[in-house]
């Protein structure tokens, strides 16, 4: 089956099944073009050899990879916000020629009680029926440690991960999971999944994200303004970080030369941002307001971790 390379987010199909609303999507990424640490790499390398191979190994070799009867690879891959989850994710799709079934938790959780596991019944059955790949993004949002049921909404919460464990022990296929919270899974689920870290990139690694994002070619910088420079400024930032930090620059930049030639029309205005030169202050003070975002974001979630063991 040919691949489809553009657009990267080819097809997004929204159908109305007994009330649960599906979206549908297949992508054109690679795992050589995301930037990650090579052992992530060759972790993602491995499991696609692991699924592709399945049946030499099961039958020819006597190993079986899934470790139990059915043949549910279970992929978890964790770690900080916008280090390449997803990413890996679309890229895994694509070698495995399979459309992703992205569950929408705002449609799968339910205030009422027992339609929660309904709802995730039909992921499941969708799946399989569709030969999709269904990924869970912040799956700890379901998957959390089951806590005492001293409650019915606790009950329920209990219940609702026991039937995702059934269904998942069932599936024959491929389901994926991203968390940035990867001790709050449940232990039973651990045992479950093949886990995959995405740390946050080095500054090498950064370097060739700010490469990728960087318009260098097109626009004119000051001279200070250069990949090495902003890799070490942006330390500790994710690559998704470092793509807000270059879009919210370039959308300052041009918003600055729009109020300057106010009146000027769209095409003179344009030929302003493609000729005038962004200066290092203004990467410099957009790096700072992420970075003390981010310490309201630490602090925050340190704060609710706090609150949550008393």
């Amino acid at each position: 089956e040919k691949i489809k390379k553009e657009p990267k987010k080819i097809e997004e199909n929204k159908s109305k099944e007994d009330d649960c609303c599906f979206s549908v999507s297949s992508f054109s990424e690679r795992i050589d073009d995301l930037v990650l640490y090579e052992k992530t790499k060759e972790e993602l390398d491995q499991i696609i050899t692991r699924y592709e191979l399945r049946d030499l190994f099961d039958n020819e070799f006597n190993i079986d990879l899934s470790k139990k009867k059915n043949k549910c690879l279970c992929l978890n891959f964790y770690g900080p916000p916008g280090t390449g989850k997803t990413l890996a994710v679309r890229a895994i799709s694509s070698s495995f020629k399979k459309d992703v079934l992205v569950v929408d938790f705002a449609q799968l959780i339910s205030k009422w009680v027992g339609e929660t596991g309904k709802n995730i019944k039909k992921y499941f059955e969708k799946a399989q029926k569709e030969n999709l790949i269904l990924f869970f993004d912040e799956a700890d949002a379901l998957l959390q440690k089951r806590l005492s049921e001293a409650s019915s909404s606790a009950q329920s919460s209990n219940k609702d991960q026991n039937i995702f464990m059934q269904d998942l022990d069932r599936f024959d296929g491929i389901v994926a999971l991203t968390t940035n919270l990867f001790k709050n899974y449940d232990e039973a689920m651990l045992r479950r999944m093949i886990s995959v870290e995405f740390p946050l990139p080095s500054q090498e690694m950064r370097q060739t994200i700010i490469e990728k994002h960087i318009p260098f070619s097109k626009l004119k910088f000051a001279k200070e303004v250069d990949a090495k420079t902003i890799g070490i400024l942006t330390d500790g930032f994710s690559g998704g970080d470092i793509k807000f930090l270059v879009e919210k620059v370039l959308m300052q930049f041009a918003s600055n030369i729009r109020k300057k030639y106010v009146g000027k029309d769209s095409l003179f205005v344009k030929n302003k941002i493609l000729n005038e030169e962004i200066s290092y202050e203004l990467f410099f003070n957009e790096i700072e307001k992420i970075k003390k975002n981010k310490g309201n974001y630490s602090d925050l979630i340190h704060n609710v971790n706090k609150i949550s063991l008393i």
